[in-house]
């Protein structure tokens, strides 16, 4: 009998898990210890946590027989070198990224002289996209074209949720994310089709018909703009990152 169990960081750490896992090992019985998001245990990533660190350390000390596999889409070489080196004394398998260039990935970029002027720029893009089929289009209920507009400052994006509101098209489609289940049933089911939200948001979603990002400002990274865009186009359909 086979048994996957899936687990936080945090839960991972408590003293009372490590001492079950490690005995555990001691006996062979755990085959395999799969780490997503990998990036996040190197200093040298754009993503560091201190918590997934510790969980390096702790899997290197307790955990002695069991394969360890990592998987990462944002990983760039100084990182993956890091990792490598963190568990020097073990044999892991580091699963890393496929090219940004992946065919089916639309990459646009619009200038505004200030964040006025960007925001009716990017409404502008839905304003004219209505009711035209095409990926901006958020329109669709049965097949509904998502988008997803990110940026880290709420007040940058309760600014743009009001300049939405007041197009009296667009208004009813876009939803402000607020941390709840409610809200990311709303935008996964297609009953809002634009969704802003922040990068908390972002990473570890799976939203079949989510077409479109939008970043306001420049990612700071490569790296971090894959992260975003490896959201959209995951069933290789036609999609955008502006």
């Amino acid at each position: 009998e086979s048994i996957i169990n899936y687990s936080t960081t945090e839960n991972f750490l408590h003293e009372k898990m490590l001492e079950y896992l490690e005995k555990l090992d001691e006996n062979n019985e755990i085959l395999n210890v799969v780490l997503d998001e990998c990036h996040y245990i190197s200093v040298w990533g754009h993503s560091f946590n201190p918590t997934y660190l510790a969980l390096s350390k702790a899997i290197v000390a307790k955990i002695k027989n069991a394969q360890i596999s990592m998987f990462t889409a944002t990983a760039s070489n100084v990182v993956l070198r890091d990792i490598k080196l963190q568990f020097k004394e073990k044999e892991i398998k580091v699963m890393a990224p496929v090219s940004m260039n992946r065919g089916n990935i639309q990459y646009n970029i619009i200038k505004g002289d200030n964040l006025n002027s960007l925001m009716k720029n990017v409404i502008n893009i839905f304003d004219n996209s209505y009711e035209t089929d095409s990926l901006c289009d958020c329109s669709a209920k049965i097949q509904p074209n998502l988008t997803l507009i990110i940026n880290n400052d709420p007040k940058i994006l309760k600014e743009m949720y009001k300049e939405f509101y007041k197009n009296d098209t667009l208004r009813e489609h876009v939803v402000l994310w607020d941390n709840t289940r409610q809200t990311y049933e709303l935008f996964r089911n297609g009953i809002k089709t634009i969704l802003l939200a922040n990068d908390d948001f972002v990473v570890g979603i799976n939203i079949p018909n989510l077409k479109n990002i939008i970043c306001i400002g420049i990612p700071p990274s490569k790296e971090w703009l894959y992260q975003e865009g490896g959201r959209v186009g995951r069933s290789e359909q036609q999609s955008n990152i502006i």
